[in-house]
């Protein structure tokens, strides 16, 4: 079976590197759609341990009510310059979680510690190294 001969149906999620036409692993892979999410936000630098001590606790609370989020990272770009990139297995994931979300203290001790939310974006994944 050459790379192209495909059986099942659904999203492609092509393995090519980037400036040529030979397949990294040798396949085409397929999985649902995940669509990223970006915020860009400011936190205080005296904050900065706080928001790092309760992340894993609101991501793990925020993953047991809502499924949906399949990975988070956080991403320091300055002082008090942050991302938060989170991967959703549906492009509504943030607003099916935010309807949860009224239970979840450990996810509003996380967002009181943001000073400003500077930016919002969403995107469809289209390639990834993930498993």
């Amino acid at each position: 079976m050459s790379y192209l001969d495909v059986t099942v149906a659904g999203p492609r999620v092509s393995n090519f590197s980037a400036g040529g036409d030979q397949p990294l692993r040798g396949e085409w892979r397929f999985q649902m759609a995940n669509h990223v999410q970006v915020f860009r936000g400011k936190v205080r630098p005296d904050r900065a341990a706080a928001l790092a001590e309760i992340r894993p606790k609101a991501i793990a609370e925020a993953q047991a009510a809502c499924p949906e989020l399949l990975h988070a990272e956080l991403v320091r770009l300055d002082d008090d310059t942050w991302l938060d990139i989170l991967t959703w297995s549906r492009p509504d994931g943030a607003e099916v979680l935010m309807a949860k979300a009224s239970g979840l203290t450990a996810l509003a001790e996380m967002h009181s510690l943001l000073d400003d939310l500077t930016d919002t974006q969403l995107g469809e994944l289209v390639h990834t190294t993930r498993p």
